[in-house]
């Protein structure tokens, strides 16, 4: 799913996010719950997964370097 290459992208790189209420953005997790509630093959959901496991991990990373 591409859409999943540009979010994963788009939090490659927490630190370069100026603002930081940016940061936790609610949209992006709003969009995976979404995206892990569709019917998809195990290879699409386990990326779903991973890239949902990503988003956090940056997230938690960018909060802690506050």
């Amino acid at each position: 799913m591409r859409v999943l290459d540009m979010v994963h992208q788009s939090f490659e790189n927490p630190a370069a996010i100026v603002n930081r209420t940016n940061v936790a953005s609610q949209s992006t997790t709003l969009l995976l719950q979404q995206l892990s509630a569709l019917p998809h093959s195990f290879s699409v959901a386990q990326r779903v997964v991973d890239t949902t496991d990503f988003v956090s991990s940056q997230i938690a990373q960018a909060l802690a370097a506050k």
